[in-house]
């Protein structure tokens, strides 16, 4: 198995819609960054690392954020999406068998972006995925 950043991104984000499909309202959720979007929303970031054939041989390892956001006083919300992502996605770590691994490492970079003129908080979780 090789990197594939589409296929990864597509695991993620059905994951993710499995587990919030019962919450009112479901966030938002995007297999790469959008021009714009609403909140509350995780968005499948760009990847920071991909390093090719790691320890493993033939396993690439990538660090890829995973973007919660939310309104911008909404600190709980933030806080709920980072729980939800950081429970859900590892309780499957093969993503059906899309990846070889994924782990949430750590939460980091809370801050406020403006997307189309609105403000919102959001925070970073970090999967290192394993493909």
């Amino acid at each position: 198995m090789s990197w594939d950043r589409a296929a990864a991104a597509t695991a993620i984000v059905n994951t993710l819609t499995a587990a919030t499909a019962a919450d009112s309202p479901s966030p938002s959720i995007f297999d790469r960054p959008p021009a714009t979007f609403n909140v509350p929303a995780y968005i499948v970031a760009h990847p920071q690392t991909v390093v090719y054939g790691g320890p493993a041989f033939g396993i690439d390892l990538a660090t890829v954020p995973l973007i919660c956001a939310a309104g911008m006083e909404d600190v709980d919300t933030v806080d709920q999406l980072l729980d939800l992502a950081s429970d859900s996605l590892p309780a499957d770590p093969t993503l059906g068998g899309v990846i070889q691994n994924i782990d949430a490492t750590e939460q980091r970079n809370w801050r406020v972006i403006n997307v189309a003129g609105a403000d919102y908080l959001t925070a970073d979780l970090i999967l290192e995925i394993r493909m």
